[in-house]
């Protein structure tokens, strides 16, 4: 999926101010996306690109706007330099249809009423649906087609949208060196295609072959979306992820529902999570 995205950047309802100067401007980040649209992704980069550049962040998973609203209050009383990156699927389809356009109307509500707010979108391979009511993502990441750029560009276009400095983007991109492949390969939201097939009856009985598997999503292993994760050393992977600077850093600076790299559990990949 990540090898297959296009990252769209939009000019902002404010004139004609660029994506960088928005975000440049605003001191939160609220990042929406569908599920399985790489949403974790662009909100784990983000979240690591506004540590680095600012230093205390909160990054919150949140269900509703009204967290957003408290977090920013309470952060006004007790902690006033604080940033905050918020990762949401309120406003957006979701796969168990509860997501409403009444859900989008209120997302852009907010948005507008909060200016210290930037809004960032993840949609899934049809892109934002024309007429949708949310609010107008400063830009927003999506799954449309094949895009041979890989995760890599991806990580340093955020950079520098963010404003971040060479440094800061080299800490970056090392670090999601090592979250791309854990997140795809291991735990509850593991990649659908690698998913399939280690719970595939031939992977059961064949193993450890896995590599004479098909995959099913993707059979050509030289497709650009393929997950190759049987031939990587994940325990090595994690070891090396909590070696990594930004790890040592922000590792324990997040809350949320499930793991999305900012609370990674002691061996995530070797006990049998993955």
């Amino acid at each position: 999926m990540l090898a297959r995205i296009w990252l769209v950047l939009l000019a902002v309802v404010r004139g004609h101010e660029t994506p960088t100067a928005t975000i440049g401007r605003a001191l939160h980040i609220i990042q929406a996306g569908e599920p399985r649209s790489a949403s974790t992704f662009q909100f784990m980069t983000l979240c690591r690109a506004w540590q680095l550049k600012h230093i205390d962040v909160q990054c919150l998973y949140v269900t509703h706007p009204r967290q957003i609203r408290d977090s920013l209050r309470n952060a006004e009383q007790h902690s006033p330099l604080r940033r905050f990156v918020f990762k949401t699927h309120y406003s957006l389809k979701l796969q168990s249809g509860k997501s409403t356009p009444a859900h989008a109307r209120q997302m852009k509500a907010f948005v507008e009423s909060t200016p210290s707010c930037a809004f960032v979108a993840s949609f899934s391979a049809g892109g934002r649906p024309v007429g949708w009511p949310g609010p107008r993502p400063v830009f927003e990441q999506n799954a449309m087609g094949s895009d041979a750029r890989g995760w890599q560009a991806l990580v340093v276009n955020y950079a520098d949208l963010l404003g971040l400095e060479t440094n800061q983007t080299a800490l970056l991109v090392q670090y999601m060196r090592y979250f791309v492949p854990l997140r795809r390969c291991c735990g509850t939201q593991m990649s659908q295609d690698y998913r399939t097939l280690l719970n595939s009856k031939h992977a059961v009985t064949a193993a450890p072959y896995l590599e004479d598997i098909p995959d099913l999503a993707h059979p050509f292993k030289s497709d650009l979306a393929y997950n190759d994760c049987q031939a990587m050393n994940l325990s090595e992977v994690e070891r090396l992820y909590r070696k990594t600077n930004v790890s040592m850093r922000f590792g324990s600076s997040a809350q949320g529902k499930v793991w999305t790299g900012l609370n990674l559990p002691p061996n995530y990949c070797s006990d049998g999570s993955g």
